[in-house]
């Protein structure tokens, strides 16, 4: 039975309950309302930083779409010939199995055709990928050492009993924020702000606890704000995307509505979005542009499609199965909502997921041996030309075109027959 990441999630889980962690002594944050978010921003940054992940648009980005369209049209009207295609990448949650992921992106840069991606998304371990991604394959070398020289050591510590019954989580962050610290360098940050000057948007997903919602950080724009806490907030949303609840604290974001402070709660993006395309409202305005060709390339790290195995009889056992169940069931339905928004600004859809060719299992999180086994898995994928699917697992007999009526018979072909 592979016990992952996400299945060690069930022995916190039987952990809570088992102690009633209602009863903790943690100090109550500062009360407000929904009505609050309204006008709230992070203390020192504009609040166009980032927007609701699934309704919400700011006035930057919509100046964006609605500058590329227009630039669209007018090449048109000018004869110039076509724009250079336009590309985004979507990468989702998985833990350990990121390593698929950055696999795949390597590999792709050494045969040559990796192509510049105008918008990245990352989603939890997805996000820890996305930065990497977003600046290229100069940065190959960081990607590749994030996903195979480390282990749960570099992840998260068990805490002591005390602060398992009596606080937010079984581990504790430090060396997760310490391995964020270390790849995410003043450097990155500066090729990071480059590219969204020049256009380009990087997104990054965390689930806002209070409000039951997504958010999405425009890290391009936090890259590039000048703030001198930049590249802290940008690390805090990276490990706050990747914090799963109950197995990770909460990062709390100091903000501000008014005259009034308070802290927000924000955890792992996948408990809301595995993975993410773009905010819906921007759907609508793509839907509207002219035929500029597009690409969507959809990542996921993790296998999307049933597999038979028997849980042992047990609370661990069965509540682990079925939360592996409800994340993979999770994925693959946002893997179809995307599918569709790729049919519906007519954009080429492009789908990769750990498919029945690796049959490694994992015995522990974030085991090295398994993720490096994984990483080459992706890697020779990538490097060899993925085999990107255009349809995801399930719709493949839907989206098939119906076949043509037979047409009806003549007078006379009716007659041949005794018609």
């Amino acid at each position: 039975m592979r016990f992952g990441f996400r299945r060690w999630v069930a022995v916190v889980m039987v952990t809570i309950a088992a102690t009633l962690s209602g009863c903790g002594v943690l100090p109550d944050r500062a009360p407000y309302v929904a009505a609050d978010l309204n006008e709230a921003h992070v203390v020192g940054f504009p609040a166009d930083i980032r927007i609701w992940g699934d309704t919400g648009i700011t006035a930057a980005l919509e100046r964006d779409v609605r500058s590329a369209i227009e630039q669209e049209r007018q090449a048109s009207r000018a004869g110039a010939g076509p724009l250079p295609p336009l590309n985004v990448l979507a990468l989702s949650g998985g833990g350990e199995d990121g390593a698929f992921g950055a696999g795949v992106l390597t590999g792709w840069s050494e045969r040559g055709d990796r192509p510049v991606f105008h918008v990245v998304t990352g989603v939890s371990t997805g996000s820890l990928i996305a930065p990497f991604a977003f600046v290229g394959a100069a940065e190959d070398t960081h990607l590749r050492e994030a996903f195979t020289t480390v282990d749960k050591k570099n992840i998260f510590i068990i805490q002591g009993i005390f602060k398992i019954l009596f606080g937010e989580s079984v581990a504790e962050t430090a060396p997760l924020r310490e391995m964020v610290g270390r790849f995410v360098t003043p450097e990155l940050l500066q090729e990071v702000a480059a590219a969204h000057r020049s256009g380009r948007r990087l997104f990054v997903v965390t689930t806002h606890l209070d409000s039951q919602r997504p958010v999405l950080w425009d890290m391009g724009k936090i890259a590039s704000s000048g703030n001198p806490k930049a590249i802290t907030l940008f690390r805090e949303v990276l490990v706050a995307s990747a914090a799963m609840p109950g197995v990770f604290p909460p990062i709390y974001f100091d903000v501000q509505s008014g005259d009034r402070r308070f802290q927000e709660m924000h955890v792992d993006g996948g408990v809301t979005a595995q993975v993410f395309s773009m905010p819906l409202s921007v759907t609508a305005l793509m839907a509207a542009a002219p035929s500029r060709e597009r690409h969507l390339y959809v990542v996921i790290n993790n296998r999307i499609t049933p597999q038979f195995d028997m849980p042992r009889r047990g609370i661990v056992s069965i509540a682990g199965r079925s939360i592996s169940t409800l994340i993979k069931m999770q994925g693959a339905s946002g893997t179809r909502d995307i599918y569709h928004f790729a049919k519906d600004v007519k954009a080429d859809f492009n789908l990769a997921y750990i498919d029945d060719g690796f049959t490694e299992v994992t015995p522990a999180p974030f085991d090295r041996g398994y993720m490096n086994k994984l990483f080459a898995y992706g890697h020779t994928l990538g490097r060899q030309g993925y085999p990107w699917r255009k349809v995801p697992p399930g719709l493949e007999e839907i989206s098939k075109p119906a076949p043509s009526p037979a047409p009806a018979p003549t007078r006379r072909a009716a007659a041949a027959v005794g018609g």
